[in-house]
């Protein structure tokens, strides 16, 4: 019940594909067409899939109507998940004992094959007729002026279903956030987009600079970027633990605000070597600041999730940043003003879509940064002098070049 009240942990897709004229009476259509079935202890499958409204999921009767599917530039849906599903020690029992039965009246020692299965088939029935199926539910919501749905889970199996329900529903296709896609939404300068093709992971434990990728005959595909640099994820969460320790409460986010950031609580780090996967979980009341967050990054660990809190004014915001998906998850919203009618939905919404916006400009202003010349001349060598706690004087002018309004082509 994410999309309504409850946690606020969400997946985010990118939509893809134009929208129909009159959208509200086709997609409305659309919907009703692949509404959710109950199952049926006759069903030949052991799972049904469908929509239900958002505030009915529960309902025997999937009916929709515009006013409770349409929230203003909105489409709020459930999906429902049936399933029978049975523990496997309650099939054994009950098949043992159907088959001694059955060997007792037919006079036989050993079933068949086929008695076999038909056995198992008058058993899963029967069970099916005493008991009930699993019900689970997912909410959605889909801002259809800004092409991006959120999707209030984070079940894998939820998910491709979902998916899957969605594209057939609308006629669309659905892309996972992650690095790459977002660094596309964000309306990048063309110089800094095409960097992102080529650029290649930097060090902040060392002072190595950053790489630039060698020419290729043929351009990597979108599949191959989306893979290859889910590394600007942790390296943009390890700018913003940087920047909020620098700057504190002198930090300015592009269409949110000067506001304060900082890490608490817990954040996660991991490295890959020849060994495997290298993690380091701390947690406290500043973990960041704490000693073994700082050894870590000098072994080349790198942060994959953390705890955020956003201080604007008198809004409190906070938020777990996965940096391999730039997701948010357990996010907490200033309290609500309103109450009743459609209006809360629309003001949740509009607080997790400015914190998310928040974050992504935050993720634009590391990208430009990232991909130009003064990232290897200024930015890495005050990280480095941070991480290593010398050299002051570095990271003093880069305060001071931080605290300055960003030219106009970033």
């Amino acid at each position: 019940m994410g999309a309504l009240k409850g946690s606020i942990t969400y997946a985010k897709f990118l939509v893809r594909g134009a929208l129909p004229d009159d959208l509200h009476q086709k997609f409305l259509a659309r919907i009703r067409t692949r509404a959710f079935k109950p199952l049926t202890p006759e069903d030949e499958d052991d799972v049904s899939v469908g929509w239900m409204p958002i505030e009915r999921p529960f309902d025997d009767d999937p009916s929709f109507r515009a006013d409770g599917t349409f929230f203003g530039g909105y489409l709020a849906l459930a999906m429902r998940l049936d399933r029978w599903k049975f523990p496997s020690s309650l099939v054994k029992s009950k098949m043992a004992a159907a088959e001694k039965a059955y060997l007792e009246k037919h006079q036989k020692e050993r079933l068949s094959r086929a008695e076999k299965a038909e056995l198992r088939d008058t058993v899963e029935r029967r069970l099916r007729r005493e008991g009930e199926p699993s019900s689970k539910a997912i909410d959605l919501a889909w801002n259809l002026q800004d092409g991006e749905l959120r999707v209030f889970g984070r079940s894998k199996a939820l998910l491709e279903h979902l998916t899957e329900l969605f594209e057939k529903t609308f006629a669309v296709e659905l892309v996972a956030a992650s690095p790459y896609p977002l660094a596309l939404e964000q309306k990048l300068p063309k110089d800094v987009e095409k960097a992102l093709v080529h650029v290649e992971p930097c060090s902040f434990h060392t002072r190595k600079q950053p790489q630039t990728g060698a020419a290729r005959s043929t351009e990597p595909s979108l599949a191959e970027l989306v893979e290859s640099r889910r590394f600007l994820g942790r390296e943009f969460l390890t700018w913003l633990w940087f920047r909020s320790e620098i700057l504190g409460n002198e930090l300015r986010i592009e269409g949110f605000g000067t506001s304060e950031l900082w890490l608490e609580k817990s954040i996660v780090l991991e490295a890959t070597t020849e060994a495997g996967k290298e993690k380091a979980t701390l947690t406290g009341v500043a973990p960041s600041g704490a000693p073994e967050a700082k050894r870590a990054l000098q072994q080349a660990k790198l942060p994959t999730r953390a705890k955020l809190c956003v201080r604007r004014g008198d809004q409190d915001f906070a938020l777990t940043l996965d940096a391999d998906s730039i997701g948010l998850s357990g996010v907490k919203i200033p309290a609500l003003l309103t109450g009743e009618g459609d209006d809360p939905f629309h003001e949740r919404m509009q607080l997790v879509e400015e914190i998310e916006g928040a974050v992504e400009s935050l993720y634009k202003q590391f990208l430009v940064e990232r991909v130009r010349s003064g990232f290897a001349d200024e930015t890495l060598p005050a990280m480095y002098a941070w991480l290593h706690e010398e050299d002051e004087a570095v990271v003093a002018k880069h305060r001071r070049a931080a605290k300055r309004p960003a030219t106009a082509d970033a």
